[in-house]
C-alpha cells in the first residue's frame, strides 16, 4: 500500500510537469535545492543531520559528514561519507531488534552514499529522477553481557551493518531576489528498500520497504548554498521526521548558460 502511494505520487509529479512544452537538460539543480552546475561543475560541502535521506533516523540517531557532486548536461552524481552517531545501550535499534545486548560506548558507524540522476528543465520548474545506495558499517555490538562486581561484563562482539537502496523523483524552482541571491524550494518522493544485519550468522537480516517524502529549501548566494531538508518516512514503524543542514560550495569551470 505504501509503495503504491509513493509510486503514484512520483508518477503524478512527472506527468504534471511533463505538460510543459520547453524541455531541456537542466544546468540548475532546483530539484535538489542547490546552486546551478552552470556555476561550477563540482559541488563540495558538509552535512549535519541525516545526509543520505535514505535511512530515517530512529532513537536520536544523528550524523555529520561531507559530500561531493559532479554535474554536466543534465546528469549528476553525488558521493557522501558520514559518521553516524547512534544512541547506545538498550535504546539502540540494533539492540532492540535482537542483534546484540548492548553496543560499544560510542555506538558509531560509518555511512557511505552514492547517488546518480538526471534533471530536465520544464519552463520554470526543474524535475529530477535518480537512484542511490547507502551502506553503513557499525556500530559494534556485544551479544553476551553478564553482571560483574564492576558493573556489566560484555563479550562476543560483532559489527552491525545496514544498507538502503532508494529510487525517486523531485521537483523545484528558483525564486530570485537579485542577480546573486535566490531561494530554491523543492520537494520529492522516494521508495526505499533497507536491510539491517551483523557480520555474524544470526539473527537473519531485517529487511524493510517504505517511502520517504522530502521537502526543503536552499538559499543560494553566488556559489554558496545553504540547504535545509526535512524527510518524512511513510509506512515505517518507529521512525520519525528527520532533517539535515547542508553547506555547499560550487567549484570548477563555469558552463555556458
Amino acid at each position: 500500500m505504501c509503495s503504491n502511494k509513493i509510486s503514484g505520487a512520483i508518477a503524478t509529479m512527472v506527468a504534471v510537469l511533463g505538460t510543459a512544452t520547453t524541455v531541456e537538460p537542466a544546468t540548475a539543480q532546483p530539484c535538489n535545492g542547490t546552486a546551478s552546475f552552470a556555476d561550477g561543475r563540482v559541488q563540495a560541502g558538509i552535512t549535519f543531520g541525516n545526509p543520505t535521506g535514505a535511512e530515517p533516523a530512529r532513537d536520536g540517531t544523528s550524523s555529520i559528514g561531507y559530500q561531493l557532486a559532479l554535474g554536466m548536461n543534465g546528469a549528476f552524481a553525488r558521493f557522501g561519507n558520514s559518521v553516524v552517531l547512534n544512541t547506545s545501550s538498550t535504546g539502540n535499534r540494533f539492540v532492540r531488534e535482537g542483534f546484540g545486548e548492548t553496543t560499544s560506548d560510542d555506538a558509531s558507524g560509518i555511512a557511505t552514499t552514492l547517488a546518480v540522476g538526471y534533471g530536465l528543465s520544464l519552463r520554470q520548474v526543474d524535475v529530477c529522477a535518480g537512484a542511490g545506495l547507502t551502506r553503513q558499517s557499525g556500530p559494534t555490538l556485544y551479544r553476551t553481557c553478564v553482571p560483574t562486581q564492576g558493573g556489566m561484563g560484555c563479550s562476543d562482539p560483532v559489527k552491525g551493518s545496514a544498507h538502503a537502496w532508494s529510487f525517486g523523483a523531485s521537483a523545484g524552482t528558483t525564486i530570485r531576489a537579485s542577480r546573486t541571491l535566490a531561494l530554491v524550494p523543492f520537494a520529492g518522493a522516494a521508495l526505499v528498500k533497507s536491510s539491517l544485519n551483523t557480520d555474524g550468522d544470526s539473527p537473519p537480516a531485517l529487511e524493510e520497504n517504505y517511502g520517504v517524502i522530502n521537502v526543503g529549501v536552499g538559499i543560494v548566494y553566488k556559489r554558496l548554498t545553504v540547504r535545509k531538508l526535512n524527510s518524512f518516512p511513510v509506512g515505517l514503524d518507529g521512525s520519525a521526521r528527520t532533517g539535515s543542514l547542508d553547506i555547499v560550495v560550487s567549484m570548477g569551470r563555469k558552463s555556458p548558460r
